[in-house]
């Protein structure tokens, strides 16, 4: 069930909105939370029963973990990220293990083949909720608080990787989630505004993009170029997408989740590009591996080495995948460049060029994160840079490509759009003829709606 289906939209939304205002009527924070606990879990259940029975004992594992840390037990914080961590191992990269040590025709168990929804998510929304409890940044609630928190459906599949801290004044509410009148109007407009980038955006340069690099070899030059700038767009609105559609659903139900998304396009260098783009995982790299490494206190040549360290992590962290851990290292070497340059250089690139740079090595580095292995990577990343004749093979979404560009360098923040006009009609008209055409072009696919991309994750 996506967000992205008639299913979510047409039933399981408009279902747990009623139930949450009958609840909400009812006064009990008891029945409050248990309807969106409930909600939630039958969500997650609809794609795997077993995989809501591994997340529940995950559940019941943190938050014993976080009471043993509460009495101040020795060893309950490294045994508790320890257990969460073999989970998200043994699950997301078994496969990828065994063939790196037996070859690629091993053969490997049928439950490390398709790894639990979800697990990259919950597991650091585990993990922080630990960590933040070891530091008093949290105090252990009861376990149903707990465990709304980790299931809350509009963050559950793909983040934002939200903080207990963030949210447990929320949900320690006599009434912790209710449905009013303001919250409510800015959660729809931000639904639909992600709707809309994901359906008529993503979903149109999907197919040119899945094509160029199913067919890397035959690409001209323009096509490569196309084809990486396709993914990047792709990949831009998609997230920004589903990152609209779950801070716009918790609003929903009364919940404010932090940002995750800050236009990162229009970033001047490399370290501003990670400070708008998936916040919430920036924040978790830097506050639970960058800075316990030390961070930049230990001098120039630690912090490069810490730089690359969080980057490649965070490239395995998206995949188990060759593919991922370059485009990590990537990312890792830019920001060491950034460093070095801000460090030594006494030349300041106008803001302009460096932001042009910073977009084309991104660009350049989601070839790596698009590619299914190394070899089309490598093709598609040899025919942007060498000169290829036209071809007739792909037929790229030129005009998508175009809007796409328009609306990121020009177009305001849907954030921005929805808390400044929320009461306007215009932008009432504006999201009926978006959700119109969202529809529409959903049942034009005969009911086959893509995942998000970050599902994968």
């Amino acid at each position: 069930m996506l967000f992205n289906s008639f299913e979510f939209l047409g039933i399981f939304l408009p279902a747990t909105l009623i139930a949450v205002a009958l609840s909400a009527r009812l006064g009990s924070r008891l029945i409050s939370l248990s309807v969106v606990c409930i909600a939630s879990a039958i969500f997650y259940a609809m794609y795997s029963l077993w995989h809501l029975l591994l997340l529940c004992g995950m559940i019941a594992f943190n938050w014993s973990a976080a009471g043993a840390i509460t009495r101040s037990s020795r060893h309950a914080l490294a045994l508790g990220v320890f257990i969460n961590l073999c989970v998200l191992l043994l699950f997301k990269y078994t496969a990828f293990a065994m063939r790196q040590v037996f070859g690629s025709d091993v053969d490997v168990p049928s439950w490390a083949l398709t790894f639990p929804l979800a697990i990259s998510f919950y597991t650091f929304h585990q993990i922080s909720f630990l960590v933040d409890v070891s530091r008093k940044r949290a105090t252990r609630p009861d376990l149903l608080t707990y465990a709304t928190y980790v299931l809350l459906f509009p963050q559950l599949i793909a983040g934002p990787i939200v903080r207990y801290s963030e949210v447990a004044f929320q949900l320690g509410r006599k009434i912790p989630v209710l449905v009013r009148s303001r919250p409510f109007r800015i959660g729809v407009i931000l639904l639909v505004l992600g709707l809309a980038k994901k359906i008529l955006i993503a979903d149109e340069l999907a197919p040119g993009v899945d094509a160029a690099f199913a067919n890397s070899s035959r690409l001209s030059t323009v096509q490569a170029w196309q084809a990486a700038l396709g993914f990047g767009f792709q990949i831009y609105f998609d997230f920004s997408g589903y990152t609209d559609m779950a801070i716009g659903m918790a609003l929903m139900i009364g919940l404010r989740f932090p940002r995750n998304f800050d236009s990162p396009y229009r970033a001047v260098d490399i370290s501003d590009f990670w400070r708008r783009w998936h916040i919430t995982l920036s924040r978790f790299l830097r506050d639970y591996l960058y800075k316990p490494l030390g961070g930049n206190r230990r001098g120039l040549a630690r912090t490069l080495v810490n730089l690359m360290t969080v980057m490649l992590l965070g490239g395995l962290w998206h995949g188990a995948n060759w593919t991922f851990v370059i485009w990590g290292g990537l990312h890792g070497l830019y920001l060491v460049i950034h460093r070095l340059w801000s460090q030594v250089s006494p030349v300041r690139l106008p803001m302009v060029l460096s932001s042009a740079v910073t977009f084309v090595a991104v660009t350049i580095a989601w070839v790596f994160f698009r590619a299914p292995n190394l070899v089309v990577a490598g093709e598609v990343l040899r025919r942007m840079f060498w000169l290829f004749p036209e071809s007739q093979m792909i037929d790229a979404a030129v005009v998508t490509l175009w809007i796409a560009a328009a609306i990121v360098w020009l177009a305001p923040q849907s954030r921005a759009v929805a808390l400044r006009y929320h009461r306007s009609n215009w932008l009432a008209v504006l999201l009926g003829t978006l959700a119109s055409a969202a529809t529409l072009k959903m049942l034009s696919n005969a009911g086959h709606q893509d995942a998000f991309i970050y599902f994968a994750f």
